[in-house]
């Protein structure tokens, strides 16, 4: 029998919290598991039922299929590639932390969802009431929704008006913004970049201009979004998983900007 998304996704995260498949899940998630006592890799089988059994509920109420559809008008850096990353994330650092992994999966598969006129300023608080009314009438439990909808409203690292203040919250957090850094935040932010004709390069990050003072149009490359928000997602993490998980694209990221400048300047 064919195994299902949630499956493959449950193989994927028992292999990383189980170190007997270390060598997998370090290509996956490109982080370094320590040896464990025979006692905790053994424990695998039933972490993987358990963990089965939490993703398969919540895809009683939206499943990835349907999630899809929810999402044909994203762009290349908020599209349904960026949701499906972020869910597994997501769901790793929930079950890594002991969170609602239920919870933080519908959250995730819903919090970048498009609203016809909410724009992306307002998109957290037009994508949380519309999970709070798909999930209510999914019968999904009032107190769950509410959590639903609060890791919605607490997600943006530009608005923290609403601030994560839930275990759960802070995973979808930490996977939205674990996202926008390392290879992948460097591939989002040029997709971006180029979708609305910005240039690529302008002047060095060290000499962006504080933010006041920030390029507007095709002037604006990510380079200065590199300054004004990637570099500072790393210390905005709340969750242990998600900082050690962060320490080494951030690392990645300075790398690579600092190259960019030197290749830029002919300096390499």
């Amino acid at each position: 029998m064919r195994a299902t998304t949630a499956e493959r996704l449950s193989v994927v995260l028992v292999e990383t919290l189980c170190p007997l498949y270390s060598q997998s899940a370090n290509r996956f998630f490109a982080v370094p598991i320590p040896p464990a006592p025979c006692t905790e890799r053994c424990s695998g089988a039933s972490f993987l039922r358990n963990l089965r059994k939490k993703i398969m509920e919540a895809d009683r109420y939206l499943d990835e299929a349907e999630a899809r559809q929810l999402y044909a008008d994203g762009d290349s850096a908020h599209d349904f590639d960026h949701v499906l990353r972020v869910t597994h994330l997501a769901t790793y650092i929930a079950s890594r932390e002991g969170g609602d992994v239920t919870v933080v999966r519908l959250a995730a598969l819903l919090h970048d969802v498009s609203i016809s006129g909410a724009g992306r300023r307002a998109h957290h608080l037009a994508a949380a009431d519309f999970a709070g009314e798909l999930l209510h009438s999914r019968g999904l439990g009032t107190k769950r929704t509410a959590s639903v909808v609060h890791c919605i409203e607490a997600h943006r690292f530009r608005n923290r008006t609403v601030q994560p203040a839930t275990l759960e919250a802070q995973c979808l957090y930490d996977a939205d913004k674990l996202d926008s850094i390392g290879a992948i935040g460097v591939a989002r932010v040029f997709a971006y970049a180029g979708a609305h004709n910005s240039r690529l390069w302008t002047e060095s990050w060290r000499a962006v201009p504080p933010i006041e003072q920030k390029p507007a149009g095709a002037e604006y490359t990510p380079v200065h979004e590199y300054v004004y928000k990637l570099q500072r997602i790393l210390a905005t993490l709340h969750t242990a998983t998600a900082r050690t998980l962060g320490e080494r694209r951030h690392t990645f990221m300075a790398t690579f900007f600092d190259q960019l400048d030197a290749e830029m300047r002919g300096l390499a």
